[in-house]
């Protein structure tokens, strides 16, 4: 296999598959993940049970507001795509939220001019 590490020495943990692979922060949401592949889910599908798992098992580090960086390899097109859903929130989406705090404390980000992605 060529894209095994010669250095056998790492910090994380590396994972491979010959039937797919799903990674997060949390053991659970990660079987979770797994399990709809294992189920006939595709990626997304995976992706979506992964990340609702973990706001019910990480709710102070995820939630449906957050960022969402994802690559995405359409076998058939061989190519590579980025969607960046990540920076400020826009003002658009906002508004319909102004006065409103559902129990937490909302801030308000300035737009900003330059994106991490």
């Amino acid at each position: 296999m060529s894209m095994i590490n010669p250095n056998p020495f790492t910090t994380r943990p590396e994972i491979e598959g010959t039937f797919g692979v799903v990674a997060s922060t949390h053991w659970i949401a990660t079987a979770v993940g797994m399990g709809t592949l294992e189920r006939g889910g595709n990626a997304f599908d995976a992706a979506v049970a992964t990340a609702f798992t973990l706001q019910v098992v990480e709710p102070h580090l995820n939630g449906p507001g957050g960022d969402a960086p994802v690559i995405v390899h359409e076998v058939g097109r061989g190519k590579v795509e980025v969607i960046c859903g990540q920076g400020p929130a826009a003002a658009v989406f906002m508004g319909p939220l102004e006065g409103r705090n559902f129990g937490k404390t909302l801030i308000r980000v300035a737009p900003s001019t330059q994106h991490s992605c």
